[in-house]
C-alpha cells in the first residue's frame, strides 16, 4: 500500500511539471535544414572559428610588409658661445635589407596558416553539424517513443478499465485486475518518462543555436524515411580519404611545420644594414680654426655577425614539430 502511495505521489508531481512546461513554452516546427541554418547563423563557437580565418588571411597582409626605415635628426652645438664653433645638425636614414628569402617565407608561412584555419574551420563545422545531426535526429526519435509509449498506455488503460467491469461482473479474479492496474501504472511511468526525454531533447536543440530561452521551444519535424539509402564501403573510404576535413586540415598541418622550418632556415641568414647621413655644419668664426660651411654624406653598410647560429634550437623544434605532424597525419590516414 506504501508503495502505492508513493507512486501515486510521483505519477501526480511529473504530471503537474509536465502540465507546467506545455503551458510556459509553445512548439516551434522545424525541419532540419532550417535548423542548420539557425546552427550557422547564432552558434557563436563558429562565429569565433570564423573570425580565425579573417585573422589568418590578415597575418598574410603583416607578412608582406617590409622593415621599416628609421629616420634620425640630430643637432650639435659645437661651443658657438664660447668658441664661435658653429653648429651642426645631421639627419640619417637606416633601413635593413632581409637576405636569405625571409619576407618570402613569411609569405608563404602566412598563407599556409591560412589555409589551415580554413581547413579547421570546416573539420570545425562538420563535427556541428554532426552533433546537430544526432540531436535533431534523437528529438524525433524521442518523439515516436513518446507516441509509441502514449498509445500503450491508452491501450493497456482501456484494457485495465475492462478488466475492472470484468471483476465487478464476477469473470475474472480480484488479482487480474489489479495485475492490469498495476501495469497501467508502470506504462504511466514510463509515459511520463519518454515525455521528459523528449522534451529535454528538444532543450538540448536550443544549445548549438544559442537561442535565448522565452515562450517558444523548437521542435524538430521529419521523418526516417529519407535515410533510407545504400552505401558502398570502398566508395565511402576514397571519398573520405579524399574529403575528410580533418585529414585536409592534418595534411595542411603539416605543410605549415615545413613551412616553419624553411622560416627558421632563411633567419639563419644574415641581414645587411644600410644607411644613409647627411650633416650640415655652419661656418666657424673661431680664430684659430675658423672653418667654412659644409654639408658631408656619408654611406654606410652594417654586417651582422651571426654568432648565434650555433644555437641552432628553434630549427630543431621546428624539425620536431613538422615530425609530430607527420605522425598525426599518419594516424588520421588509419
Amino acid at each position: 500500500m506504501k508503495r502505492f502511495v508513493l507512486s501515486f505521489i510521483s505519477i501526480w508531481f511529473v504530471a503537474i511539471a509536465s502540465a507546467q512546461t506545455n503551458e510556459i513554452y509553445v512548439e516551434q516546427p522545424i525541419t532540419f535544414n532550417q535548423y542548420l541554418k539557425l546552427i550557422e547563423d547564432n552558434n557563436l563557437d563558429l562565429a569565433a572559428e570564423k573570425l580565425n580565418v579573417d585573422i589568418s588571411k590578415a597575418n598574410i597582409r603583416t607578412a608582406r610588409t617590409l622593415p621599416d626605415p628609421e629616420l634620425t635628426i640630430e643637432g650639435t652645438d659645437n661651443g658657438e658661445r664660447n668658441m664661435q664653433m658653429g653648429y651642426e645638425i645631421e639627419a640619417s636614414l637606416d633601413w635593413t635589407l632581409e637576405l636569405g628569402g625571409k619576407r618570402r617565407s613569411r609569405v608563404e608561412l602566412a598563407k599556409s596558416e591560412s589555409e589551415l584555419a580554413i581547413s579547421l574551420l570546416e573539420d570545425y563545422y562538420r563535427g556541428l553539424r554532426a552533433n546537430a545531426t544526432l540531436e535533431f535526429l534523437s528529438s524525433l526519435r524521442n518523439e515516436n517513443l513518446y507516441h509509441t509509449q502514449l498509445e500503450a498506455y491508452e491501450n493497456m488503460s482501456k484494457i485495465a478499465e475492462a478488466d475492472s467491469l470484468r471483476y465487478s461482473f464476477g469473470e475474472i479474479s480480484q488479482v487480474t485486475a489489479r495485475q492490469s492496474r498495476l501495469e497501467a501504472r508502470t506504462m504511466m511511468n514510463d509515459l511520463l518518462a519518454a515525455e521528459t526525454e523528449w522534451r529535454n531533447g528538444m532543450l538540448d536543440l536550443e544549445v548549438l543555436v544559442n537561442k535565448q530561452m522565452n515562450d517558444t521551444i523548437l521542435k524538430p519535424v521529419g521523418n526516417f524515411e529519407q535515410f533510407n539509402r545504400d552505401f558502398l564501403l570502398a566508395d565511402l573510404i576514397v571519398t573520405a580519404q579524399n574529403n575528410r576535413s580533418d585529414l585536409v586540415a592534418a595534411y595542411q598541418n603539416k605543410d605549415v611545420a615545413q613551412k616553419i622550418i624553411n622560416l627558421e632556415r632563411a633567419n639563419r641568414k644574415i641581414d645587411l644594414g644600410l644607411s644613409l647621413k647627411v650633416a650640415h655644419a655652419t661656418y666657424a668664426h673661431n680664430e684659430v680654426a675658423p672653418t667654412p660651411a659644409h654639408t658631408p654624406i656619408s654611406v654606410g653598410v652594417s654586417i651582422p655577425l651571426k654568432f648565434s647560429n650555433r644555437n641552432n634550437s628553434d630549427l630543431k623544434v621546428a624539425r620536431f614539430q613538422h615530425q609530430q605532424a607527420d605522425y598525426q597525419y599518419a594516424q588520421i590516414e588509419k
